[in-house]
């Protein structure tokens, strides 16, 4: 009897040891120097040649900075430009476009500035000037991309007779 409770206690380890091995094989490609450039990288590398500038922006509060970089070094995050800040409205004071999934940057975009959601289940209800599936949607559609990077708002006076 022992061994048959013994096999189910390690039938239940080796499902989540399967999971974590998983888990850890998608972190080790990550790192592996033979695999491709990541989405993040690759839309990065489009925005530049775009002739734009990609700006990584972040909520951070002052202990959660260097994991944050050590994390991003982990990804091999090759932004140039890393802006920390303390509010989720503040993220729309360093960029023109802003693409991301959180329901309270979106709601506190600016007039003359582009969002892009992420959608989310959390985030569904909240409006955007674009919204995608994921990074590499961007990627697929360079007339996308192209139509994004370059949205400006025109403003108009009602001309009064």
């Amino acid at each position: 009897m022992k061994k048959a409770r013994k096999s189910k206690e390690t039938e239940k380890k080796t499902d989540h040891d399967k999971e974590i091995e998983k888990l850890r094989e998608k972190l080790k490609n990550l790192h592996s120097p033979n695999e491709t450039k990541t989405n993040e990288e690759k839309l990065h590398n489009k925005i530049e040649d775009m002739g734009h500038t990609p700006v990584l922006v972040s909520k951070e509060l002052n202990n959660s900075k260097p994991s944050t970089l050590f994390f991003l070094s982990k990804l091999s995050c090759k932004f140039n430009r890393i802006q920390f800040v303390r509010d989720y409205k503040d993220k729309w004071n360093e960029v023109d476009v802003l693409i991301t999934s959180n329901p309270i940057t979106l709601e506190n975009k600016p007039s003359g500035k582009t969002s892009v959601k992420v959608i989310n289940k959390y985030n569904s209800e909240v409006d955007a000037d674009y919204t995608i599936v994921d990074i590499k949607e961007l990627l697929d559609s360079e007339n996308l991309l192209n139509k994004i990077l370059n949205t400006s708002d025109i403003k108009f006076t009602e001309i009064e007779d």
